[in-house]
């Protein structure tokens, strides 16, 4: 056979169109976009969603604090934050006075605020808010006048009566572009007629509240208004933990009269006896800040909390402690498991509650925090809530100087340990300011009309000093505290 080979005459190839050629983008111009990208989205997310603020005044300490020294007081090693106008401090723990005219000063904590929180909630009591404060530093460059004042549409100068207007972003770019040219040349700043200011505080009133300060408490429409715990747990200041043993007794801490059995030393505070005994913190204990330096407090502070771990040596007898104001002294004691006595609490010597199976073991630590705050009395174990009790107080609560206190740790017939014992106090809110725009007395909240407080009561200047804050003005809620590192938080 022939072997018949066909051949395939090629085809010729198709004509491959033409693809137009892109330019390249220059490497200035791919720079140039992403910054203005980059730009875009900050002033987006500055505007509408986070914004960054710093903390320049110590009115939310020790919540938040702006400039100050860092204080590790030399006698018992306990740590604070003082103003950092100050030159002394006074170590709140032993009482010893620090000088601190030549120590570094720290800036104010940088915190992060939502600025969408309240577009989908509503403003809530005890939020931490920044906000536009009420009144605006005029200065007019007509005549020279300069005032802080309510602000209101058209306002006019109080001398010469021309209108001045709230800054645009043209203006405030204008200006902000001639204050660069003027740090170039060292010359002054150039401020804006109408100045505003972010405040930041912590809001307790509501619109509709009729608000009163008392005994350093709030009380919204004549009740008392007590903080949610998580609140409560923020605003506790400390004032005492055995922890930080002195070098040099400054004042005496604890009372020896009638404190047989108790003793001193590295692990705590003991006691032996087989008789009853207490054991009385002796300093009073005022609505001092260590923030404010050596400035004392005006007032007494009744609502106090202990915060104790307890350990029994032996299976046998009780421990408790005593927390007095004015006229109501709270009690509370608990046992060890063979003494067959249940815990309980007492008022005026009166039992107003019991348990049975709350007793403590021998050998083995327990926790015992108990607090009188807002007209509560509560007693947790081992972190659980054991007893609640609210109270109205047996007589109209003393004031100020009239105020007063005092705190016993109680035992009987046992061999315990008391150690790291702590003691706290709760935010003293000061009476109402003065000034042609403070309140007095009770403050009735309108529409829209909200207060504000801050932290650091005597040393904030806030709503009893220029009264309610529009809803207008909030700008959002504080929510983190992102520096320093050292000190990274939620903001309750």
């Amino acid at each position: 056979m022939t072997k018949v080979e066909t051949v395939e005459k090629e085809r010729p190839a198709e004509p491959t169109p033409e693809v137009p050629k892109r330019k390249k983008k220059g490497a200035i111009r791919e720079n140039v976009e992403s910054i203005g990208i980059a730009i875009l989205l900050a002033l987006v997310i500055r505007t509408f969603i986070v914004e960054a603020f710093k903390i320049p005044t110590g009115s939310m300490a020790p919540t938040l604090l702006g400039r100050h020294k860092n204080i590790t007081c030399p006698n018992c090693g306990w740590k604070f934050a003082l103003d950092w106008t100050r030159d002394y401090g006074k170590c709140l723990n032993c009482g010893y006075d620090i000088q601190a005219s030549k120590l570094r000063t720290h800036g104010g904590y940088r915190i992060l605020v939502s600025k969408f929180w309240y577009k989908f909630t509503s403003l809530n009591r005890w939020d931490v808010v920044v906000f536009l404060y009420p009144q605006v530093t005029l200065r007019c460059r007509s005549c020279g006048h300069n005032e802080e004042l309510l602000w209101k549409d058209s306002l006019t100068c109080p001398s010469c009566r021309k209108t001045l207007k709230r800054e645009g972003w043209i203006p405030w770019g204008g200006r902000m572009t001639l204050n660069g040219l003027r740090y170039l040349v060292g010359a002054s700043w150039k401020d804006p007629e109408v100045e505003e200011k972010n405040f930041i505080k912590r809001l307790v009133g509501l619109p509709g509240d009729k608000l009163r300060i008392r005994d350093g408490d709030l009380y919204v429409d004549g009740r008392i208004e007590r903080k949610p715990k998580h609140i409560q747990d923020t605003l506790w200041q400390p004032v005492y933990d055995s922890a930080y043993v002195e070098k040099e007794s400054v004042s005496q801490t604890w009372s020896n009269e009638s404190a047989e059995g108790w003793s001193f030393g590295k692990d705590g505070i003991a006691f032996t006896s087989e008789k009853s005994s207490r054991l009385a913190f002796r300093r009073v204990l005022r609505d001092r800040y260590g923030y404010n330096g050596d400035r004392d407090g005006h007032s007494e502070v009744g609502d106090l909390k202990v915060d104790m771990t307890v350990k029994l040596l032996k299976d046998t007898g009780e421990v408790g402690a005593v927390l007095e104001r004015d006229n109501d002294r709270f009690a509370f004691v608990i046992g060890a498991k063979e003494s067959g006595k249940p815990a309980r609490l007492e008022r005026n010597e009166k039992p107003i509650a019991s348990s049975p199976q709350a007793t403590l073991t021998a050998g083995k630590e327990h926790r015992i925090e108990f607090s009188n705050v807002d007209q509560r009395v509560e007693v947790r174990l081992d972190g659980k809530e054991l007893f609640t009790h609210d109270y109205e107080p047996s007589a109209t609560p003393r004031t100020g100087l009239e105020a007063r206190s005092r705190l016993e740790l109680t035992a009987g017939a046992a061999d315990a340990l008391f150690s790291r014992v702590r003691i706290f106090r709760d935010i003293y809110y000061t009476d109402f300011g003065s000034g042609p725009h403070a309140t007095s007395g009770e403050v009735q909240l309108g529409p829209g009309e909200y207060f504000v407080l801050g932290d650091n009561s005597p040393n904030s200047k806030d709503s009893r000093v220029w009264r309610a804050v529009p809803e207008k003005n909030f700008v959002g809620k504080a929510f983190f505290v992102f520096w320093p590192l050292t000190r990274l938080k939620v903001i309750r």
